[in-house]
């Protein structure tokens, strides 16, 4: 059975999607992300005919620095689900060019987050020790 999904996010226009009703074996439900630092909900999946919403504890784009040290939840991401344990990749798959397109940056920007905060740990790097002593 498909849903009909609404995907708001903020500053950009809504967008509908035909989702299926499980994702990963578990039932899909309404979700509104809310940034653990600013409190903003920065983005809604509505599901239509749901008359309710699971908070989803993920940090918005501005406030990667909430992430845990494997930066899982991306910032800012639609993808992650912690209610159906994993990514939406059918979501992915759904999503008009535009926030695939954004959502390819924020991965990509949280790996190279990722890798330059692994770079910074190790005492022995430039990054740590500029001067090579």
């Amino acid at each position: 059975m498909k849903l009909l999904v609404s995907v708001n996010l903020k500053g950009a226009t809504p967008v509908l999607l035909d989702h299926e009703s499980f994702l990963n074996g578990y039932p899909y439900y309404s979700g509104a992300m809310i940034c653990p630092v600013c409190l903003d909900i920065w983005a809604t999946l509505a599901v239509e005919g749901q008359g309710f919403f699971e908070l989803r504890c993920i940090p918005c784009e501005h406030h990667s620095d909430a992430c845990h040290l494997d930066l899982r939840p991306v910032a800012g991401s639609l993808l992650d689900n912690p209610n159906c344990n994993g990514w939406d990749t059918e979501l992915l798959e759904l999503l008009p060019e535009a926030l695939v397109k954004r959502e390819f940056s924020l991965h990509l920007n949280s790996l190279l987050l990722k890798e330059i905060n692994n770079e910074c740990s190790n005492p022995s790097s430039e990054c740590s020790n500029p001067s090579g002593e």
